[in-house]
């Protein structure tokens, strides 16, 4: 028996092996493979029998979910999966960090409800995007510690090719920041509004005493009398000038107002459009 057909009697009847690699097609260019090699007996002879498989398919669609992957772990917005009944099947690290939690494990087996400051919240949005397959509102939500904070959620229903439902994806942003600077703004244009009116009141109080001195200054032969009303009249101008420095500030606050500073819908009226 020559030293070859001994090197293949030595090989296992039912050895087989499973590789990939790159081969060169006839144009020169790269396909991937999958490549399986088997030893197989054959009338007393043993024989090696590879099978490649073109995999290119495979390789850039395993390729594309990595991408995706990446780009929801690597999302600054807080991104939640969710089963049909509403238990959470995936949360990236973003949402993790928001809701107060170590790791992105500790958020998954929980349910919605968990993760807003009015427990009906989370099954109320389960239902409607069944319904209408998209969502976005504002609400409260709830961290691990049971502190609140103000978000906003953006959803829609994940379907297979048959446009059935899969799962539940929420998008949510902390607009805690925004919320806070909308309230200060209201606070501010309602102080504004009623400086304004105080400026109104106190033009008044000063005019009425200032038409008794000139009726009086009018009355009096004396010299310093024409004193007296020509400073009155300059106390009138600078009262008038007032008068339209108060006209135009309500003009401007009546804008702002006008362009939704300040008017912006309140929580409890965002908590009460999702009942």
């Amino acid at each position: 028996m020559s030293s070859s057909s001994k090197k293949k009697s030595d090989l296992p009847s039912e050895c087989r092996q499973t590789c990939t690699a790159s081969l060169i097609s006839r144009e020169g260019t790269e396909i991937p493979m999958e490549i399986t090699v088997r030893s197989v007996t054959f009338g007393g002879e043993q024989y090696l029998v590879a099978i490649a498989r073109d995999i290119a398919d495979r390789v850039r669609t395993e390729r594309e979910l990595r991408i995706k992957e990446t780009a929801l772990e690597s999302s600054t917005n807080g991104i939640l999966i969710a089963d049909l009944s509403g238990a959470v099947i995936y949360a990236n690290r973003s949402f993790a960090s928001m809701f107060g939690y170590g790791e992105d494990g500790a958020v998954t087996e929980r349910n919605l409800e968990a993760f807003f400051a009015d427990p009906t919240v989370g099954e109320t949005i389960t239902g409607h995007l069944l319904d209408d397959h998209a969502i976005m509102q504002e609400t409260i939500g709830l961290r691990n510690n049971g502190s609140p904070f103000h978000i906003q959620v953006s959803g829609s229903v994940v379907q297979n090719d048959a446009g059935q439902p899969l799962c539940i994806m929420l998008i949510v942003m902390d607009i805690t920041g925004r919320i806070l600077t909308d309230q200060m703004k209201r606070e501010t244009y309602a102080q504004l509004g009623k400086n304004i009116e105080q400026f109104a009141i106190l033009g008044d109080h000063i005019r009425n005493p200032l038409q008794v001195i000139v009726g009086y200054a009018e009355m009096i032969d004396d010299p310093l009398a024409e004193k007296i009303l020509e400073q009155s009249r300059r106390i009138d101008e600078i009262i008038t000038e007032l008068d339209r420095g108060w006209v135009e500030s309500a003009n401007v606050r009546q804008f702002l107002r006008k362009h939704g500073d300040g008017t912006e819908p309140s929580v409890q009226a965002f908590l009460h459009s999702w009942k």
